[in-house]
């Protein structure tokens, strides 16, 4: 259990400035006007980057559905990209590596140990990303092992039938002019562990040999198209 002990329950001070800042952004949002970037915010991005465990914290606490203020915590969500990006502008911080590294590792830490769940990990994703920042290995491999769990679940696996049902072929041999079976349901785009964009993205029916060249050998749908092996891909339609 990480409770009580967390970087981020160490970081956070009794009293922050960010709450004030994610209150008068939540306002704002409220009343469908963008942030202000007052100088100073621009003051408290420039000299606070710790805030960036604050941050995540009042994110957590308020979105939904375990929280119950979603334009407060898009108030906070906004603060942490925000700081994220400061770290690493020429302005950052020093010590904005490190800094990213402990952030990462207890965002990490709190998605194995079931603190935070996909929705709250996409969040943080896209703020990364925003930022231009890459997620560190554990951070990736705590993704992972949350979509892995995804996939296990029922819906996954109904989704996956209705998905061959409607397209038995693999829609890639198709469009190469050759009759393969499908026998795995696939998202049509890398999802980047972003459990919103998993949630909604389409679906398509790829061959096994397919499948093995995307996700063994790491190649996109564009290299596998040159160098699927045509022997194991089928005859090309119309071929007796």
């Amino acid at each position: 259990m990480i409770r009580g002990d967390s970087v981020m329950s160490r970081a956070q001070p009794k009293s922050s400035p960010t709450h004030q800042h994610a209150r008068s952004i939540a306002a704002a949002i409220a009343k469908g006007r963008p942030p202000a970037l007052t100088p100073d915010l621009d003051l408290y991005l420039e000299s606070s980057p710790r805030e960036i465990f604050v941050a995540f914290e009042g994110l957590a606490r308020h979105m939904p559905p375990g929280g119950k203020d979603e334009t407060l915590a898009l108030g906070y969500l906004f603060l942490l990209q925000q700081l994220l990006e400061h770290l690493c502008s020429d302005r950052g911080y020093a010590d904005a590596a490190r800094l990213i590294t402990d952030f990462q590792a207890d965002v990490a830490a709190r998605v194995e140990a079931g603190h935070i769940d996909g929705h709250m990990l996409a969040y943080v994703g896209g703020a990364l990303h925003q930022s231009k920042i890459p997620a560190s290995p554990e951070l990736a491999k705590a993704s992972a092992r949350t979509m892995t769990r995804l996939h296990n679940k029922s819906q996954w696996h109904r989704r996956a039938r209705r998905q061959l049902q409607r397209q038995p072929l693999c829609e890639m041999c198709l469009s190469e002019g050759r009759i393969v079976a499908a026998r795995i349901a696939d998202h049509i785009e890398p999802h980047g562990f972003n459990i919103r964009v998993w949630a909604t993205m389409g679906t398509t029916g790829r061959c096994l040999v397919l499948i093995f060249l995307i996700l063994v050998l790491g190649s996109n749908e564009h290299i596998a198209r040159k160098i699927i092996v045509p022997a194991e891909a089928g005859p090309p339609l119309g071929a007796q």
